[in-house]
């Protein structure tokens, strides 16, 4: 997926909406930007996308819906990421398209501020933000 920022294209911006939109709303990923109902528009006022290609647009609207609707009945620590991964690895697989590296807890040596400037994390990237 590629989005477009105007300006930053950060890293941890990317990574705060990739996690929103496509794996969970846990309190790591919510809690730095106002909590979940401040989350979309504190991230959008530091960075905001200017592009979603379309091919994504449906599978994060169903993520989230889905998501939303399995957190109203408790399971606020669902992560669809983690339950889509055999699914996707089995599809690309069968298309033979390269699985993507990843990197599971890596760390960011960098967040952005309230105004969108990037501030060192103390530790930079073996204890900064865990991604």
């Amino acid at each position: 997926m590629r989005l477009r920022h105007p300006g930053h294209n950060h890293p941890w911006a990317l990574d705060k909406w990739a996690c929103w939109r496509f794996s969970r709303m846990t309190p790591d990923v919510t809690d730095d930007l106002g909590g979940a109902t401040e989350f979309e528009p504190n991230l959008a006022a530091r960075d905001k996308p200017t592009h979603e290609p379309d091919d994504f647009v449906m599978v994060y609207r169903l993520a989230v819906l889905l998501r939303g609707n399995a957190m109203s009945l408790g399971d606020v620590q669902i992560d669809s990421a983690r339950m889509w991964r055999r699914h996707a690895v089995r599809l690309l697989r069968q298309h033979g398209v390269p699985l993507p590296r990843t990197v599971p807890g890596r760390r960011l040596p960098e967040r952005l501020d309230a105004t969108g400037r990037g501030v060192p994390v103390p530790g930079g990237g073996r204890d900064g933000v865990r991604v």
